[in-house]
């Protein structure tokens, strides 16, 4: 039952770099909303 809980870590690895990435793109879509509404108003 080991194989079961290797790859269970190895999907949690998978899930915590994709929300990593998520996280740094939700950043860099702030900074250009900030921006675009600066320019607008």
């Amino acid at each position: 039952m080991q194989h079961g809980r290797k790859a269970e870590q190895a999907e949690t690895q998978r899930l915590k770099r994709e929300v990593k990435r998520l996280e740094e793109e939700v950043e860099i879509l702030r900074k250009a909303a900030a921006f675009f509404a600066k320019g607008i108003a």
